[in-house]
């Protein structure tokens, strides 16, 4: 059997462990691979960490490759602290391993008058999921769940008004990137 037999049948696994004193700690979801070009997305804080691959075969063979970059994050912490997102303006921010479960940031736009609208929040995390959540004042408007790499999109007419929205990490090991904007 050729080598891309294998490669059709088998996976590789992995995660992320942080230091936490002499102990390393499990602090992503444990991933299944069954093609070579994955792309993982994930936000940690300062400390020492290690990938930990294991393959099914003792024919697997992979290659990992590292990027960094450092985000700054400006972020209200609760609804009266929401940051402003302009028109057709974005913000990028992140969720680490290490924040807590249910951690959220929030953001707000005005809609000048009733006009179709759109907003988008596109999700770069490779372990857990996020909630976009979209309010007008207290009214709760809509709920939506991005699981991995994806996009949630809340679009319609909106009527004239200051509309806030709420990015929750939903579970322990959510970690990623995510961009937040006011496409129309």
């Amino acid at each position: 059997m050729d080598r891309s037999g294998f490669s059709q049948r088998y996976s590789l696994k992995s995660h992320i462990e942080k230091k936490s004193g002499k102990k390393w700690v499990r602090i992503t979801d444990q991933k299944y691979s069954y093609n070579s070009n994955i792309r993982r997305y994930h936000a940690l804080s300062k400390g020492s960490y290690r990938l930990v691959i294991s393959g099914t075969s003792k024919y697997d063979f992979y290659t990992a490759r590292y990027g960094k970059k450092s985000y700054t994050g400006k972020y209200g912490t609760k609804k009266s602290k929401s940051k402003t997102i302009k028109r057709k303006k974005s913000k990028t921010n992140v969720l680490t391993a290490s924040d807590a479960k249910k951690k959220s940031h929030w953001y707000k736009f005005k809609v000048t008058k009733r006009r179709s609208t759109q907003f988008k929040i596109t999700t770069y995390n490779s372990s857990g999921n996020v909630t976009a959540t979209l309010y007008k004042g207290k009214k709760k408007m809509s709920s939506r769940t991005a699981y991995n790499p994806s996009y949630i999109t809340f679009s319609g007419k909106l009527s004239k008004g200051t509309y806030y929205v709420k990015i929750t990490k939903n579970t322990k090991n959510t970690s990623g990137k995510y961009i937040v904007k006011y496409v129309k």
